[in-house]
């Protein structure tokens, strides 16, 4: 590991962390990915702003707004039991409010059911989930939320908020630097490191770490290999508490590449062929391949903890081990919590390597197959060493003006022959391209009234999707 903070040459202030001592920090390229631990000349990241845990159990009759003393226009989350005739749980997540963003970012997060018929509750931090989650989407309804019903079950749900546009807005990027600007400070009463060239305006957009605003922190990121039956432990470094995110997708080990969401096609069916499932367990995740097929799961494991301490002098603190880490003027010269580290220099960061929006009219490919969708588009990349980990979402159309975004989401409709859902789709990934489908001239769904089947349609097909590609550790 090496580390080198100072004055670039044609770009200014930058900090640069590379795996390899050997690697100079400021002649290689930034482009190379995967040869960097932190490069504050990379301009867009992917990092969880907020994640926090909602508990099913709390919801009554009348609406119970979170955090405590917040309201309809001001709370991150409201929870109240069904008065619809749903038979559950109403959840409202307002994530672009958290995000703070004037459009909808990504959300993602995974239902755990708090009760194991082996071991009776499950505590915080040893929870089982499997890799199909929930489907999630946002409704715009005065502010862009996240709404949904949960079965009128004890549920805890981890929700993750990206600060990233899950729509066609623009990647925010912030200022571009000029000469003589200042770019990186270190101090004791503030971190401010802004992207390469760029002043530290205290712009959000334009800060590539920010000790006002620290997001999760990313506790391990790549690739294991699980052979059909077996499991595999991933170590995290440091504990892992409720709010630690688990994300992962399942690429074939016999090289078929990824599809994602994942697709069984026909003579498949019912085989179990990919069945993946995460458990925390204080200082690791266990991946269990319970499929028949041996697979390469990789993943991301992220966990947000707002906590601070205090007490401290020391922005730049060395670990036994040799590491650095650049935390929050003020905290613990001793035991800095989560919320005090700025960067770490045992993690990972999380560069996005290629992003955009399609529309659907940019679909001029023909499709893999009907289970796939009806049209397709191609994108390339080059991952620079590092591997691609897709996040990606369906933008739909919604009324007054308005839209709705979905998660990725596999259907198949089988009343004649098999085709993909309307509103669904699969990207089928390799280490240097994916292949996106939509579906939208397909059936919603089929109903048989007595006279045959007939093609139900939906008016609010998907109109585009965004797409971000992270890159992980090889």
């Amino acid at each position: 590991m090496r580390m080198r903070i100072g004055h670039k040459p044609g770009v200014g202030g930058a900090v640069k962390v590379m795996r390899n001592n050997a690697d100079d920090p400021w002649t290689t390229p930034n482009t190379d990915y995967g040869k960097f631990i932190f490069n504050s000349e990379t301009t867009k990241l992917g990092y969880i702003v907020q994640s926090f845990v909602i508990d099913t159990s709390v919801s009554t009759g009348t609406v119970q707004y979170f955090p405590a003393g917040t309201n309809e226009s001001t709370c991150d989350w409201s929870i109240v039991n069904d008065t619809q005739g749903w038979s559950g749980v109403r959840v409202r997540v307002y994530a672009s409010r958290i995000a703070d963003r004037s459009y909808p970012v990504i959300m993602e997060g995974s239902a755990f059911m708090v009760q194991d018929f082996v071991e009776g509750w499950i505590p915080a931090n040893r929870q089982v989930n499997s890799e199909t989650r929930s489907e999630y989407y946002m409704l715009p309804q005065g502010d862009l939320i996240y709404d949904n019903f949960i079965p009128l079950v004890h549920f805890r749900i981890l929700v993750s908020v990206y600060d990233l546009p899950a729509s066609s807005a623009a990647y925010p990027t912030g200022e571009t630097g000029t000469p003589g600007s200042r770019n990186v400070r270190i101090a004791a009463n503030e971190v401010k490191i802004a992207k390469g060239g760029a002043p530290d305006n205290g712009d959000r957009d334009t800060l590539i770490a920010d000790s006002d605003r620290i997001p999760a922190l990313l506790e391990a990121a790549g690739e294991v290999l699980i052979a059909a039956g077996n499991a595999a432990d991933v170590m995290t470094v440091t504990p892992i508490n409720e709010r630690t995110y688990v994300d992962y997708q399942l690429w074939d080990a016999a090289g078929a590449g990824a599809t994602y969401p994942v697709l069984v096609l026909p003579g498949q069916m019912g085989a179990g062929l990919y069945s993946v499932t995460s458990e925390r367990q204080g200082d690791r995740v266990r991946f269990t391949n319970k499929g028949t097929r041996d697979v390469y799961v990789r993943y991301i494991i992220s966990k947000f903890d707002g906590e601070q301490s205090s007490g401290g002098s020391a922005v730049m603190r060395r670990l036994p081990d040799g590491n650095l880490q650049i935390k929050r003027p003020g905290s613990s010269d001793i035991n800095p919590r989560g919320g005090d580290i700025i960067l770490d220099t045992r993690l990972p960061y999380l560069p996005v390597i290629d992003e955009g929006y399609i529309h659907y009219t940019a679909f001029n490919e023909s499709a893999t197959g009907a289970d796939y969708g009806d049209s397709a588009k191609t994108v390339t990349f080059d991952a620079g060493g590092l591997k691609p980990f897709l996040k990606y979402c369906f933008v739909c159309p919604g009324t007054s003006g308005l839209f709705i975004v979905r998660m990725p989401d596999s259907r198949m409709l089988t009343a004649e022959g098999r085709e993909q859902w309307s509103l669904g789709g699969v990207a089928q990934i390799t280490d240097s391209s994916i292949k996106f489908h939509l579906a939208r001239s397909h059936a919603y769904n089929y109903i048989n009234q007595g006279g045959g089947w007939q093609k139900v349609t939906y008016s609010n097909n998907p109109v585009g999707i965004r797409y971000y590609i992270f890159g992980i550790p090889a």
